[in-house]
């Protein structure tokens, strides 16, 4: 798997916590770490911000 900041090297890693230990990938170039939780915000970012897009489309289009 390739890193989306850099497309450096991800590899497979447990981040160890109190709760047990949570899969992670890390990339080995800049350090980038992704789990379940940082990919579903990211989604989540990028649905909201086309909603936003798509809000000031409409608005433009009223307006002009």
């Amino acid at each position: 798997m390739k890193c989306l900041r850099c497309h450096g090297l991800m590899v497979r890693e447990a981040i160890f916590t109190r709760e047990g230990g949570i899969p992670v990938s890390r990339c080995i170039q800049c350090g980038e770490i992704v789990d379940k939780v940082v990919i579903l915000n990211r989604c989540r970012t990028d649905f909201t911000l086309d909603r936003v897009v798509m809000r000031r489309r409409i608005a433009y289009r009223l307006i002009a």
